[in-house]
């Protein structure tokens, strides 16, 4: 009985003292050391103050800020952190330059000082990323910016992290397929959906009617000319009609002698119609005023090519009497272009 009561009492103060030694983590505790590094990370084309922290690459995520093509903004009421990639790769000249970079001189694999736990949350485009302080800054762990879309490379022989967009970071889906983008091309903005066919005007400003299958064109804001549907203007032509993907590598030379090679997708309208059955336009008419119906939504504003039976067209808008080179707009997943650029194709305005 004494032995069972002597084995029962080391139990229990084993288990006392096991509790006593758990603890948890809390805001303001070492989480660990940073350590002197060679390696340089880069966020697009430009070097960022970054650290070694037991294996992983942290980045000032405050400074991504602009400079970086980031909005960030401090939240003091949530200790929150918010990062929103502003669309793009861009950089400023600051940054290109390397002047926004904090280097710690040591030497390599040694102790730096510490980091620290936080109770900020921080997110990357609306979801949690990990994140520490150190030296009352927020970092994020850059090599976990790859669960988020992006690209993280390694290049073990220049010692250099990369983070850039893959070319298909963004998707837009569309009635003719998909546009894969590295920017975001989005755009809130209101515009009026005008319930009647298309309203071509000749040389002698007379106005004619042309039957469209959907039976209205939209309006953008101000006196932005008029879209309608690629649909539209395919079943008008009785056209055969895709959208083509070509892959472009851009050139980009800064004046402060940096320089850049950008690859992204590029994309044209193919449009194969036989002139000889473009519709006639009904009879002049009077004009009418326009009825229309206005529409919030999202609108994807893209500058889509125009290869019209082989040859490039200008996608054209006209305001004010004069021309103006326009993207093809996305609403609701179909593809518009300007109302002007389709007159033109059967010869009026």
């Amino acid at each position: 009985m004494k032995q069972l009561y002597k084995i029962i009492s080391a139990a229990v103060c084993a288990v006392t003292l096991f509790s006593s030694s758990v603890s948890f983590a809390a805001s303001g505790d070492i989480a660990g050391n940073i350590y002197y590094t060679d390696i340089k990370t880069y966020i697009y084309h430009s070097p960022i103050t970054s650290y070694n922290i037991g294996g992983k690459t942290v980045i000032d995520a405050e400074i991504l800020n602009w400079h970086y093509g980031f909005d960030v903004y401090w939240l003091a009421n949530e200790r929150k952190l918010e990062i929103t990639d502003k669309g793009g790769e861009f950089n400023s000249l600051q940054a290109m330059s390397g002047k926004l970079v904090e280097s710690s001189e040591g030497e390599v694999g040694t102790v730096s000082g510490p980091y620290y736990e936080t109770d900020i949350v921080t997110t990357l485009n609306g979801e949690p990323i990990e994140s520490y302080n150190i030296g009352g800054r927020t970092f994020i762990v850059a090599e976990a910016m790859r669960d988020f879309g992006y690209n993280v490379d390694w290049d073990a022989d220049k010692r250099i992290l990369t983070v850039t967009k893959p070319m298909d970071f963004y998707k837009i889906e569309t009635d003719y397929g998909t546009i894969k983008t590295t920017s975001d091309h989005k755009r809130n903005t209101g515009y009026v959906i005008v319930e009647r066919n298309l309203l071509l005007t000749d040389e002698n400003y007379e106005h004619y009617d042309l039957p469209l299958r959907s039976g209205y064109t939209i309006q953008g804001p101000g006196v932005e000319d008029g879209y309608m549907k690629l649909s539209d203007a395919q079943a008008a032509l009785n056209a055969e009609c895709n959208l083509v993907e070509q892959t472009f590598v851009g050139h980009t030379d800064w004046v402060n002698g940096i320089s850049y090679d950008t690859p992204r997708y590029e994309y044209y309208i193919d449009l194969k119609f036989d002139k000889a059955d473009i519709p006639k336009p009904i009879s002049p008419i009077e004009d009418p005023a326009p009825i229309g119906s206005p529409i919030q939504t999202s609108i994807y504003s893209y500058p889509i090519g125009l290869v019209v039976n082989g040859e490039s067209v200008p996608m054209l808008t006209m305001v004010g009497g004069k021309e103006y080179d326009k993207s093809a707009w996305i609403v609701d997943g179909e593809i518009y272009i300007p109302t002007h650029t389709f007159a033109k194709l059967l010869g009026y305005n």
